[in-house]
């Protein structure tokens, strides 16, 4: 079937336009991110080797494990999609990984509420909010904060279906790529955060169980050099000290 298709070639054209931009733009967080991608897999390979596991009741190392795994996929695609000029969409699969990470985190600490969540006796909404409640009250919850901006994304809320919508007079008008730098830069800056997050809790669940260890002792000594780091992390978000203390557990081989 031969059909004109000179208005998505257009559409695919500006993508590539946008992406080469953000590209050249964000090459520091995009370098960091690709960095970060290679380290996740290094371990996931686990050195060609299946992952030993004792036991699947309740297994902290399983669920790391495989939520790394997701949040690995969820985190390529959505990075793709912003930038690609779709930084809403991003935005919207941001908010899947964070929930993966926040869920993760809690749960490794909580081993034995791992399998009522798999079964799904134990809700999403459950996890995340005892995860709240455990975070100090002097410290910033920045996923609940980060949860309430991914809603407006997520969901088929009023703001989601109008915010590309220009209305002049009689005139509607949607642009369906959207090259304003802010709203891709946001994107790609969460996404990379959060699937930082993710890796550091599995790295920190199977310390000293993935091979090779030098290698991601290596890996981990670049990702958490303050240097490269704060191109995606703040200092009102982590600390120097906070970072080094992360950097020393990851790098340390025992």
């Amino acid at each position: 079937m031969d059909l004109p298709a000179e208005r998505l070639t257009w559409i695919e054209n500006l993508e590539r336009k946008v992406r080469t931009e953000s590209l050249v733009r964000l090459d520091p967080l995009v370098r960091y991110f690709h960095f970060l991608q290679e380290t996740i897999l290094v371990a996931l390979d686990n050195s060609g080797s299946p992952l030993e596991i004792a036991t699947d009741k309740n297994n902290p190392l399983l669920l790391a494990y495989l939520t790394t795994t997701r949040s690995f996929s969820i985190a390529k695609g959505a990075m793709d999609l912003a930038l690609n000029g779709h930084p809403f969409e991003a935005i919207a699969l941001s908010r899947v990984i964070a929930e993966i990470a926040e869920s993760t985190q809690y749960l490794v600490r909580h081993p034995n509420l791992i399998d009522r969540f798999i079964s799904g006796s134990l809700k999403l909404d459950q996890v995340l909010k005892s995860a709240k409640k455990e975070n100090p009250k002097e410290e910033p919850y920045p996923f609940g904060r980060l949860r309430g901006i991914q809603s407006t994304f997520a969901h088929a809320s009023p703001d989601l279906l109008t915010m590309t919508v220009s209305i002049k007079g009689p005139l509607l008008s949607s642009s369906l790529v959207v090259e304003t730098s802010d709203r891709i830069d946001e994107a790609a800056h969460v996404i990379v955060l959060i699937l930082l997050m993710q890796y550091v809790v599995m790295r920190l669940t199977l310390l000293n169980v993935l091979k090779p260890l030098e290698t991601l002792s290596k890996r981990d000594a670049v990702l958490h050099d303050l240097a490269n780091i704060r191109a995606v992390v703040s200092s009102e978000g982590m600390s120097d000290a906070a970072i080094a203390a992360v950097r020393e557990k990851l790098t340390g081989i025992s």
